[in-house]
């Protein structure tokens, strides 16, 4: 599990490097270079990816945080989150 995870990391750090990289290549190609709009294109996914990344970031984080306020009272109430996300 936690080879997986690293990876999962490892892999989901690269989006932020690759979409400076594109924008850059974006930045230093002329409008009637025929790779221009094709380096927008991939300029757009990217964003989709980073900004879908980005939620689902937050929403692990948030799911972790309801898992650690379960633990600290599930000597006394019934469990608060009832299934995985």
């Amino acid at each position: 599990n936690h080879i997986v995870t690293e990876f999962v990391d490892k892999t989901i750090q690269r989006v932020p490097r690759y979409l400076l990289l594109i924008k850059d290549l974006k930045k230093r190609t002329p409008e009637e270079n025929p790779e221009f709009k094709k380096l927008e294109k991939a300029l757009q996914k990217l964003s989709q990816i980073a900004s879908a990344i980005n939620s689902a970031v937050e929403t692990r984080e948030r799911y972790h945080k309801l898992l650690e306020l379960q633990a600290a009272f599930s000597s006394t109430t019934e469990n608060l989150v009832s299934s995985v996300i």
